[in-house]
């Protein structure tokens, strides 16, 4: 275990809002509202449309006169293809917001999306290489899962089908502005989806607290992780 005499802190940076606490999700309309007018909402096709979210979503927004085009086609982890489909419907459809409903493949999807949107090229060229030298559309994300952490992280992982292989791509203007973390979306998980999500989190939480880069502050949201997920 470390000491903050002998790790300092040097930096803490998070900058996006944390919107938390149960029905959370009624503030979509307006957090949206105040970043664009357009919305392109990614997600997967069959857990959100059984669970009732892009019907509740098309609602929130509606009533905040925020136009709404679904992309729902996250299933499983996300490669560069769909990746390069859903920057095509953002700029078809002249979206000037996204929103990513779901877990870590979900919000990931919508982070490169949004990010790219805005550039010139592809996703595949960022992916070799290309610099990143513009922001790209603003991005809220809505987890829907304990695990993955992707709504305030600025990589997106995703796979190249030629290789068949993982990568990251990330960058600092990548974070999502707000972050609507309801547990409410979360009560109607499959048991199985609890136990692989919560485990994740658990070691998130141990590699932050264990990592050579911790410092005061990442310690004492870790070992509150660390407890909450114990008790669960």
């Amino acid at each position: 275990m470390h000491t903050e005499e002998g790790n300092p802190l040097a930096d803490f940076y998070l900058p996006t809002q944390l919107v938390t606490g149960v029905d959370t999700l009624d503030s979509l309309g307006h957090q949206t509202a105040r970043l664009g007018r357009r919305a392109l909402l990614v997600t997967g096709a069959r857990a959100a449309r059984r669970a009732g979210w892009i019907e509740r979503t098309t609602a929130l927004l509606d009533a905040q006169g925020v136009a709404l085009t679904v992309f729902d086609r996250v299933s499983g982890e996300p490669t560069l293809t769909l990746v390069e489909e859903g920057v095509e419907v953002a700029r078809r459809e002249r979206c000037d917001v996204v929103i990513g409903l779901g877990g870590g493949s979900a919000i990931d999807a919508a982070k490169a999306i949004a990010g790219v949107a805005t550039l010139p090229g592809t996703i595949w060229d960022y992916h070799g290489g290309r610099k990143i030298e513009h922001e790209g559309l603003p991005f809220l994300a809505i987890p829907t899962t304990a695990g993955t952490g992707a709504e305030v992280t600025k990589n997106a992982v995703l796979i190249d089908p030629r290789e068949g292989v993982k990568y990251s791509i990330r960058d600092d203007r990548w974070f999502a502005r707000v972050a609507i973390v309801d547990p409410a979306l979360m009560t109607g998980m499959p048991p199985e989806v609890t136990a692989s999500t919560g485990s994740d989190a658990l070691c998130q939480a141990i590699e932050s607290y264990t990592s050579i880069g911790a410092n005061p502050v990442t310690d004492a949201l870790a070992r509150q992780a660390i407890a909450l997920i114990g008790r669960s």
